[in-house]
């Protein structure tokens, strides 16, 4: 997806810490699953008006003994900052728009200088110069900024 098609189908877009998650059984669709919920605090709004602390929901997790991994999902992890593009389902729960697409992890280069990272389980996907992957991958958060509000071309 581009930047432009992940912020059309984003109700926010964020600079959000996750301060703590929990994972459940639930049923989406007609099957059992495992989901992970984390609680995010907002640092700043980029796009829209996300509340100060947001619940999203992600698919897979461990519950007990048991895990489920989804590739192509967001991994979001706890005490580590991330620029994220979310929405609201159907169910009315907020989820990171387009999946690992929209989910870039904030991690200190061995400069110490902050750069946007892919979300650990994006899936291979096809080379396309503006894939908001390519666009976002390795930019400081405002260099990020400015890509999203268009200010960058």
């Amino acid at each position: 997806m581009s930047v432009k098609d992940l912020t059309d189908n984003s109700r926010a877009v964020l600079l959000g810490e996750p301060v703590e998650a929990y994972s459940e059984w639930a049923t989406i669709g007609e099957q059992r699953r495992i989901v992970t919920y984390t609680r995010v605090l907002l640092r700043e709004a980029v796009l829209g008006t996300p509340e100060s602390e947001v619940m999203v929901q992600t698919l897979g997790g461990r519950v007990g003994k048991i895990g489920q991994l989804v590739h192509g999902e967001a991994a979001l992890r706890v005490n580590e900052p991330s620029l994220l593009f979310i929405q609201d389902s159907s169910a009315g729960v907020t989820r990171v728009t387009a999946m690992a697409q929209g989910h870039y992890r904030l991690i200190s280069d061995a400069q110490g200088i902050a750069r946007l990272k892919l979300s650990p389980r994006l899936a291979a996907l096809l080379p396309s110069k503006t894939a908001a992957v390519e666009r976002l991958k390795d930019k400081t958060f405002s260099q990020a900024r400015d890509i999203v509000l268009g200010l960058t071309p």
